[in-house]
């Protein structure tokens, strides 16, 4: 009995059953899905074990593996199985076919095994089964062939007549003329060929050789074509000359902005034109004070302008300050500024006075580090008035007349010592990371303020 190749509709998984249960209902090995078991279509052999299968017809082409020997099978698309009736017939008639043979039957190979096989002449074009591989074959038709003598005949009369007829006279004249028509265009083309080989080997005086046309034109493109490549490359090159200028300009510029803020954030930490107090005993006597120095009048219009290009050209040295346009580095500004901060000018009192012998001017400088000055006085250079020494970093000035120079200095010192006491405790805080940064500026702001306060009610009483 025969094996009945067919798939799962749902999952596609080779089955093989017997072939009696065809038509019948069965589960899936692997997804067990309720399937009907297809109708045979096709029956044919294994190849390798001659295993007798059989497999639905809309399976033809399809590759399963033989249940006996597990080889790969394909089912054909043509029924190719065995035949009762075709056995019975070529049982005796078809045999093996060998080189020794001489026999005049139909001699060919069996598609599926291949093997020789011969059968009689009358069973040619017919159903048999090949004695290997069992599979119904058709035998080839024997083709008619004539005797030799009979087509030895028919290729006699079918050979054409030599004709006894003579060629016209017009014949020979297209004959001549054609004739005459390719020795012109030989003659011609060799020519040519001549004029090209010694136009090609010319030469100018110079010793250039004459180009050809062809040779002038591809010259042209080439050199067009490198004029092409050169100017791409430029415009390239121009490209990324010009993108790297721009990024040096946004840096150069960025680089200037925060120069300027450096430069202005530095500046706002000195004074160019200090709040100077006067006690009230000097202000009867109509005296008045002023700071003066080389270039502080224009530096402190600059200051009001905000135009600090302009402070910076007045305060930095020619050498320091090289560029023409554009603010120099940051850190320049600052060590620039920090100089200038430091540096001496003159405060001035006038109209010009006499000190008497129990009295004496005091200053007090107010900035983040107050202190005080007991110093003398000393006339300026045009003497007129009294001259002391200022610098921009001093924001504030108090000048007091005192009349007993003992007791007038030890409370002026006295009030000065409480504060910068106060002082150097918030700095020693600040060191040792006690205090952050924003309390210290906060508490030496309002230490500051208390002392501002102290001195200007206390100038009310000199």
């Amino acid at each position: 009995m025969s094996e009945l190749l067919y798939k799962c509709p749902t999952c596609s998984k080779a089955l093989s059953i017997d072939r009696a249960g065809s038509g019948r209902m069965c589960k899936c090995t692997d997804c067990q899905s309720v399937i009907r078991i297809p109708e045979v279509g096709l029956e044919f052999k294994c190849f390798k074990c001659n295993h007798d299968l059989c497999a639905p017809t809309q399976l033809a082409g399809v590759t399963f593996s033989c249940p006996n020997c597990e080889s790969e099978v394909s089912v054909p698309f043509i029924h190719i199985g065995p035949s009762i009736n075709s056995e019975r017939s070529s049982k005796n008639s078809v045999k093996v076919a060998s080189k020794s043979d001489n026999s005049t039957g139909t001699k060919f190979r069996c598609p599926s095994c291949r093997r020789k096989l011969e059968v009689p002449a009358d069973m040619a074009g017919q159903m048999i089964t090949c004695p290997d591989c069992k599979n119904q074959i058709m035998t080839h038709s024997l083709s008619t062939q004539l005797p030799s003598s009979q087509a030895k005949v028919s290729l006699a009369t079918d050979r054409p007549r030599k004709s006894n007829q003579k060629a016209s006279p017009l014949m020979w004249i297209v004959i001549f003329a054609l004739t005459a028509l390719v020795v012109f265009w030989v003659q011609r083309l060799y020519r040519d060929l001549e004029c090209q080989r010694e136009h090609q080997n010319a030469q100018l005086p110079n010793g250039q050789v004459i180009k050809t046309n062809d040779e002038m034109i591809k010259e042209l493109n080439t050199s067009i074509r490198n004029d092409q490549r050169k100017q791409s490359e430029t415009e390239q090159i121009q490209q990324q000359e010009m993108e790297k200028q721009k990024q040096a300009q946004t840096a150069l510029e960025e680089k200037q902005r925060a120069a300027q803020t450096c430069a202005e954030t530095e500046f706002q930490k000195i004074s160019f034109t200090p709040t100077i107090h006067l006690c009230n005993s000097l202000q009867a006597r109509g005296v008045t004070a002023q700071v003066t120095g080389v270039h502080l009048q224009d530096i402190q219009n600059a200051y009001l302008e905000r135009n600090w290009m302009k402070m910076l050209r007045f305060i930095m040295k020619e050498n320091e300050f090289p560029q023409k346009e554009g603010f120099p580095a940051e850190e320049q500004i600052q060590n620039a500024i920090k100089a200038f901060a430091k540096k001496d000018f003159s405060l001035v009192l006038k109209p010009q006075f006499s000190l008497p012998a129990d009295k004496k001017l005091i200053c007090i400088f107010l900035d983040e580090d107050s202190f005080l000055i007991l110093s003398d006085w000393v006339p300026p250079p045009d003497g007129v008035g009294l001259c002391h020494s200022w610098q921009p970093e001093h924001k504030e000035i108090f000048i007091f007349l005192c009349n007993s120079i003992a007791a007038s200095t030890d409370l002026v010192s006295c009030i000065h010592g409480i504060y910068e006491k106060e002082l150097t405790q918030l700095k020693e805080m600040k060191f040792l990371k006690k205090i952050s940064e924003n309390e210290y500026q906060m508490k030496t702001g309002s230490v500051w303020n208390k002392q501002r306060d102290t001195l200007i009610d206390l100038m009310s009483e000199y």
